[in-house]
């Protein structure tokens, strides 16, 4: 009986254990549904607090609580956690084996066991979100010690879909606070969320304790004439039309605009700051430069890292494409839960399509509102091939997508510059590019005409890259592309799509001669990693052909004559096929390679 006891009771333990782990599976659709009923509760209360916040700073005479402003971020993170863990877990509960069990059921048990976990997180914050004060009002010290005026109303701006960018947010704000940065640069790719964080900006001064008098937004490349950008202004500081008329030119205008901005603490809101902008540009318009004095701030967007230098940003903030998570929730959100529940094939396919944007927010908020109608697997199908073959086809590429990405192409100056872009687009997508060999490609290509090319390389590579139309690691010695950048160039290397075998980029598998045809009409032309050992039968006409890369594939041997027709080939690349021994003879007679 001594022995049996503890057995039994170790059987009993073993059983509690199992029942629990076995419920996080079975239970998974019920708790998934309180999840959702648990968010939308939250969401609910987290609208009302915030309509009560607004209605109490409406004067600007209250402020935010920073109790409730925690509490207000923490429901913006935790909106995103619920809504990413709830697509995955309808995925488990969609693909079930014999129609009742996951087949996954490792993973089927740690999310049921997050589910649980998270709901009562949700839970406790509802508990934790009803406050005896949302604002308190500022002391007449404090809304008036730093000019004579009171504070002036901030205009909001609609907000939706601002997946990710809380902890952007957070990250200026805490540049604002800082005594020592007075000039705010925030800069990325088109599309990244620059214009879509600045608004965010804006708002946080209608519900968070500030000491500024007045904000004042303007669009840049919409006011690029001085009288267009001092009268946005002048309106913000409620100068009179009668005082205005009097103004006959610009200095009289801003010398008006800088008595009235000297006599505040205002910030700026700068967007869309375009190339050829400079701070003393800032200082001939009206507008005060912030020091440590005055207190002011000026806050501008860009899409080039450059500019943070023209204008003198003390700090810079590059504003990056969202990690797949948070890609997968905006895409989701934005499709939107009944197309993606219409058929159980189709969440695969949509993670297929978030990650071919790259995480990109213009690109994800594009496609998914284009497929937000699409109910059926085929329509999924065809959108998958048609972005990963030619994108700029795609129903809101080429308007939307491709055109704010193209304006940091259209502003490089130099047009040697811009032929070095679009041939980094004969490289594959997510290719790690080695900064020496892209050099040498240059080179041989006839692209670099400077006395010390190498240089002239290295100093085109550093201006795409604070263009954002590259990337690289810190110590330079590689690059890469964003996959949408890269299909921006490649799109204009082949002359917007009207030549669509102008570049030609085949990454594996097995090339057909059909394929092999399309070489006639290219100029540059990469193949990567094939699966072939004889890629060709026939030599090719190519009678446009300048460069070819065949790089880390099987072929073991070119047909004669195979390069007899290249005749205007200057660059050729063959690295990497370990079973290539030998070249055909008439290589030799390639007189500009």
């Amino acid at each position: 009986m001594d022995l049996v006891s503890p057995v039994l009771d170790i059987v009993a333990r073993l059983w509690d254990f199992g029942v629990k782990h076995v419920a996080h599976v079975k239970h998974l659709g019920k708790r998934l549904e309180e999840l959702r009923t648990a968010m939308d509760d939250l969401s609910d209360h987290r609208d009302d607090v915030r309509i009560r916040v607004e209605m109490g700073v409406r004067s600007q005479r209250e402020m935010v609580t920073k109790r409730v402003e925690k509490w207000l971020s923490k429901v913006e993170t935790i909106e995103q956690q619920v809504i990413a863990l709830i697509h995955e877990g309808n995925l488990q509960v969609e693909r079930k084996c014999l129609g009742c069990c996951p087949r996954n059921l490792q993973k089927a048990y740690k999310i049921g066991k997050k589910v649980l976990t998270k709901t009562a997180e949700v839970k406790e914050l509802l508990q934790n979100g009803y406050f005896a004060t949302l604002t308190r009002r500022l002391s007449p010290l404090s809304s008036c010690s730093t000019a004579p005026g009171s504070p002036q109303m901030v205009a909001q701006f609609p907000m939706e879909n601002t997946v990710g960018l809380d902890s952007k947010v957070e990250d200026v704000w805490e540049k604002i606070q800082d005594g020592n940065v007075g000039i705010i640069g925030l800069y990325g790719i088109g599309g990244v969320g620059k214009t879509t964080l600045l608004k965010k900006i804006n708002n946080e001064f209608s519900i968070r304790y500030h000491v500024f008098d007045s904000v004042i937004w303007v669009t840049q490349s919409e006011a690029t004439k001085v009288e267009e950008f001092q009268d946005i202004v002048r309106r913000k500081l409620e100068i009179s039309d009668d005082i205005w008329q009097k103004c006959s030119n610009e200095n009289d205008r801003a010398c008006e605009i800088s008595r009235l901005l000297s006599r505040t603490r205002f910030v700026l809101l700068l967007d869309d700051v375009r190339k050829g902008f400079f701070k003393s540009q800032l200082i001939s318009l009206g507008i005060p430069l912030p020091n440590k004095g005055n207190g002011c701030k000026i806050i501008f967007t860009t899409r080039s890292e450059e500019l943070c230098g023209y204008l003198g940003a003390q700090g810079r903030i590059k504003v990056e494409c969202l990690p797949p998570e948070q890609a997968l929730s905006l895409f989701s959100m934005t499709v939107g839960e009944d197309i993606l529940n219409s058929n159980p094939e189709i969440p695969k396919l949509a993670e297929i399509v978030t990650a071919r944007c790259s995480g990109l927010p213009l690109a994800l908020l594009t496609v998914g509102s284009v497929m937000a109608s699409r109910k059926t697997y085929h329509d999924w199908i065809c959108a998958v091939e048609m972005l990963q073959s030619y994108p700029s086809e795609f129903s809101g590429m080429g308007d939307l997508v491709f055109p704010p990405i193209k304006f940091s192409y259209d502003s490089l100056t130099s047009p040697i510059a811009r032929k070095c872009f679009l041939y980094c687009s004969i490289f594959p997508e997510n290719c790690t590019i080695s900064v020496d060999e892209l050099i040498d490609l240059w080179i041989g290509e006839g692209l670099l005409n400077g006395t010390s090319p190498r240089e002239q390389g290295e100093f085109i590579i550093c201006t795409l890259k604070l263009s954002c139309l590259l990337e690289a690691d810190e110590s330079m010695e590689f690059v890469w592309m964003h996959e949408m950048i890269r299909d921006m160039a490649l799109w204009l290397a082949r002359d917007e799509e009207k030549n669509k075998n102008k570049v030609l980029v085949a990454r594996s598998g097995r090339l057909t001669d059909q394929e092999f045809s399309k070489w006639a009409d290219s100029s540059w032309v990469s193949l990567w990693g094939s699966s072939d050992k004889e890629i060709i039968h026939c030599p090719p006409t190519c009678p446009n052909l300048s460069t070819l890369l065949i790089r880390d594939t099987l072929v073991n041997a070119f047909p004669g004559g195979f390069f007899e027709f290249m005749t205007g080939l200057t660059a050729l690349d063959l690295s990497g096929n370990q079973a290539l021994v030998e070249l055909p003879p008439e290589i030799g007679r390639l007189r500009i390679l």
